[in-house]
């Protein structure tokens, strides 16, 4: 079975996590939030929910210096790859994140 590397509330790691962040391929990166500790910035302080797993992928997309939209896809089919469907669509994620990334 590949390995895969869960990256979650990156504004919280250090500057050795965020070069190792740097070498981890795309195509083994799952992202998570640390529900319900750990808020990623703009949200610290609050309680953390899953809605904000955006955020993580957006510092992950500027640690590695690709577009967020590449992030969000390679992590959802990394997903769907380790997980198989769970009746869940790729399509209204998709359509979102490019709204937000142009």
């Amino acid at each position: 079975m590949p390995r895969y590397v869960i990256e979650r509330a990156i504004p919280a790691i250090g500057s050795a996590e965020r070069e190792a962040l740097r070498l981890v391929p795309l195509e083994r990166l799952l992202i998570e939030t640390d529900s319900p500790y750990l808020a990623p910035l703009p949200h610290r302080g609050r309680r953390n929910e899953p809605a904000f797993v955006r955020y993580v992928a957006e510092a992950i997309a500027h640690v590695k210096g690709v577009p967020v939209a590449a992030v969000l896809r390679h992590s959802t089919q990394n997903f769907y790859r380790l997980y198989g469907k769970v009746g869940m669509t790729w399509e209204p994620l998709n359509t979102d994140a490019s709204e937000r990334c142009q």
